[in-house]
């Protein structure tokens, strides 16, 4: 499966990891999960990590279309959302920074793109036993 999900309740943290390629009605259908998912709180944060990423054929309204799911979402909270995106690779980065300018038009997301999965959970703040466990790609359900 191409992008898969985790939530670590404890570290009130969701993890996404896309790898191979990917298409919006995939992520769309990964985000409507997540939002129904029994382990969902308002307080997660998010670590998406596109170290994997080799393809995709979204385009900048896709990026639009996912931003607004979440932005839908998140807007009925209240709250703004870390964010922290995975792109080590030129192709993830430019994925990466499309969502990111919509993202910076608004409150409802802190998002920041590093080029390290540790530098991200570095700036997330993640517990020790969690990093570790993500460094060594655990299994996502």
């Amino acid at each position: 499966m191409p992008a898969t999900y985790k939530i670590h309740p404890a570290d009130r943290l969701k993890y996404v990891r896309v790898s191979s390629s990917i298409e919006l009605d995939e992520l769309l259908s990964l985000a409507g999960a997540y939002f129904r998912d029994p382990q969902y709180t308002p307080k997660q944060r998010f670590l998406v990590d596109l170290t994997d990423l080799v393809s995709s054929r979204a385009r900048f309204r896709d990026a639009m279309t996912l931003y607004s799911f979440y932005a839908d979402r998140v807007a009925r909270e209240h709250r703004p959302v870390r964010v922290a995106i995975v792109a080590p690779g030129n192709f993830a980065y430019g994925m990466s920074k499309m969502f990111a300018s919509l993202s910076g038009m608004g409150s409802l997301m802190r998002l920041e793109i590093f080029p390290s999965l540790q530098d991200a959970m570095d700036w997330l703040d993640l517990s020790a036993p969690l990093q570790a466990e993500l460094q060594h790609h655990a299994p996502v359900t």
